[in-house]
């Protein structure tokens, strides 16, 4: 009866937390490549490079006009893009992205157009046009472009948002949803890794986190940020924040501590991360309220994942936080050879250089400098880290370590590699010894 009892103010939880609506459907035919790109919608056509970036868009199908093409650096961050005949006078424009705070826009005619942008972090707080006039942003709890207004403090463009990104009301800035570009000429937001269309509320191609397959959403390689757009961004493409995972792995044991002991203890924390997990506003309320309860638990979340579906994902998120274990969490799908190549690196630098944390994207840009003989070796990197001379970086507020041309950039609030890349300090950097 107890237990009876539980699972019934389990079920009213959900009721209460979890909309339910109707809404009506409309019927399109898409097409795609054997990668899971998509190429052919009900009115484009979408060419993809050998990295399976989207290249070149065309109207209609394979032999339409071409709209648009886009070019990426080794990193795969776009750096051009060449809209062709937008005033249906012949006129081309293309856009180079020198890096996120400038912007140039030249078109065929003559026209030179300057944008610089400027951040707090990685939000867009401001824009100087070609003019030298300025204008500062006003972002939502997502980060999306809201409001901006003039020096004046005077409203000049204000947009309002559908629950996935759609523009309801406004004309819209370059940076719109979440803070991302939207493409005018294809109406697809530029997230990074890949490409997103707001309308369909999903992206033109496969995320290439590797499913867990208990888990719906996970299972959904196109859907945006768990079918969940109020609570949760998608920074690059790809893959939520730790806080996200970690209201997650919070929801796993508690839901696995009540089906192995149904108190009302339990029951109380089973609630609230089943708010957390729904609600933006107390999001790791569940995982703050335990404290460190379950730091020694971590077997039992990944155990629980047999039951729940978040299993390792959820268990990672435990250990990075609780700090009891150092195994790399790779968030994309690599090839076997290579993902063991990522964690023999991301080994051999956490014990021989402790008191530095490296990202995913860090160890990628290592190994693939060692691959093209852009650096020597991982002892390159450690070599900077532990004996390079020390700079400040004021334009990303990073602390850059050089030795050997070779540069590392950290982020000093988490002391943190951000990336490896190669060549001479810049003019910009302040020296610290």
């Amino acid at each position: 009866m107890k237990r009876i009892g539980v699972w019934f103010i389990l079920v009213l939880l959900v009721v209460q937390i979890v909309p339910i609506s109707f809404v009506s459907a409309a019927q399109y035919n898409f097409q795609y490549d054997s990668s899971g790109n998509l190429i052919q919608s009900s009115d484009k056509y979408y060419e993809y490079n050998d990295f399976n970036e989207l290249e070149r868009v065309r109207a209609n199908d394979q032999n339409g006009a071409i709209i648009v093409e886009y070019s990426y650096d080794h990193e795969g961050n776009r750096i051009k893009k060449v809209e062709y005949n937008i005033d249906l006078q012949f006129n081309n424009r293309t856009t180079y992205y020198i890096d996120k705070s400038f912007i140039q826009i030249r078109i065929t005619n003559g026209t030179v157009i300057n944008e610089t942008y400027y951040y707090d972090e990685n939000i867009l707080i401001a824009r100087k046009d070609n003019d030298g006039k300025k204008f500062f942003y006003h972002p939502d709890h997502l980060g999306s472009t809201n409001l901006v207004t003039n020096q004046s403090g005077n409203i000049v463009e204000e947009t309002f948002y559908l629950p996935y990104g759609e523009v309801l009301e406004g004309e819209g800035d370059r940076f719109q949803f979440t803070g991302k570009e939207k493409d005018s000429e294809t109406e697809l937001n530029y997230y990074g890794a890949r490409y997103y269309d707001s309308e369909l509320k999903h992206f033109t191609q496969a995320d290439s986190v590797l499913a867990e397959v208990y888990d719906p959403q996970q299972l959904n390689k196109y859907g945006y940020a768990r079918d969940n757009p109020y609570k949760y961004v998608d920074p690059s493409g790809n893959y939520l924040s730790p806080l996200d995972i970690l209201d997650y792995a919070s929801l796993v044991y508690s839901t696995y501590a009540l089906f192995k002991d149904p108190s009302l203890e339990n029951a109380g924390f089973f609630g609230l991360d089943l708010l957390s997990a729904a609600v933006p506003v107390i999001g790791g309320a569940g995982f703050v309220a335990k404290g460190g309860k379950f730091a020694t638990k971590i077997d039992d979340v990944s155990d629980a994942g047999k039951i729940t579906g978040y299993g390792d994902e959820a268990a990672g998120a435990f250990r990075n936080v609780f700090g009891n274990d150092n195994r790399l969490i790779l968030k994309s799908d690599y090839p076997r050879d290579y993902a063991q190549r990522l964690e023999e690196t991301s080994s051999y630098l956490s014990q021989n250089i402790p008191d530095y944390k490296f990202t995913e994207h860090s160890l990628n840009s290592i190994l693939g400098r060692i691959d093209q003989g852009r650096i020597d070796s991982i002892q390159s990197v450690e070599n900077a880290l532990t004996s390079g001379h020390k700079y400040y970086d004021p334009q990303y507020n990073n602390i850059v370590y050089a030795k050997d041309n070779v540069l590392v950039h950290v982020d000093p609030n988490v002391n943190e590699v951000i990336t490896v890349t190669e060549g001479n300090v810049k003019g910009g950097y302040v020296k610290l010894d």
